[in-house]
């Protein structure tokens, strides 16, 4: 990670994502020593898009916590990395990635949830930031 921060380009071209990035090319897998190489930049450049979606979606807002979920929160290096950069932030992520699902029950149910359901079934870990 460290060897890739040093030296960092971007090598991941993301055909389907609307985003101006500066990468030349094609994505070339020769360019990496192993595939861990390989993986590390690749979470090093998805976290990159995240970052710049999660900083358009705060904007100026006052927010002081975010919530990550969805099968990525159980990527440890993805998790690290967003920590590390939004250090500023209390950050957490669920247990288990259930939020849309869990989002979808409590639109389309007319029983009201309360709080402490909530809590129960949706347990929270705060995130710190941490050597990768």
């Amino acid at each position: 990670m460290e060897k890739l921060r040093a030296n960092y380009q971007r090598r991941y071209v993301f055909g389907t994502i609307q985003i101006t990035r500066d990468v030349s090319g094609k994505t070339s897998y020769e360019n990496f020593t192993d595939f861990e190489e390989a993986y590390h930049q690749l979470m090093l450049e998805l976290v990159e898009l995240q970052i710049l979606s999660a900083e358009m979606a705060i904007g100026k807002s006052p927010l002081q916590k975010i919530y990550i979920d969805g099968g990525f929160i159980d990527n440890d290096i993805y998790i690290k990395l967003l920590a590390n950069h939004f250090d500023h932030y209390e950050i957490y992520t669920a247990k288990s990635a259930l939020g849309s699902a869990l989002g979808a029950a409590i639109v389309i149910s007319s029983k009201k949830i309360d709080r402490k359901s909530l809590t129960q079934h949706y347990e929270l870990e705060r995130q710190r930031n941490a050597e990768i």
